[in-house]
């Protein structure tokens, strides 16, 4: 059996000469926030979200995207290594 970063595939369909690197960026933060809300669908009665962790905070435009997907606000944890704490 291979480990998993050997076996994982990805694809990127559907670019033209007009796609642009932002474009890319954002779909790949798009699928990842539609993950997230996979999860949170499978876990029911959540109610409110905290975002934590460096990459979302430093990405407003990342959280406004979970946000957007999640259809739902979602608060920005203002704790440093707040993830690191169990939040």
């Amino acid at each position: 059996m291979q480990p998993a970063s050997a076996a994982g595939r990805g694809l990127v369909a559907g670019l033209t000469f007009d796609t642009t690197p932002l474009d890319i960026a954002q779909a790949a933060l798009e699928g990842i926030c539609y993950r997230f809300a996979h999860v949170l669908d499978a876990l029911g009665g959540v109610e409110s979200l905290v975002a934590t962790g460096g990459a979302l905070l430093a990405s407003r435009d990342w959280v406004q995207i979970l946000a957007d997907v999640l259809e739902r606000p979602v608060e920005v944890s203002a704790v440093a290594e707040a993830s690191a704490r169990g939040a």
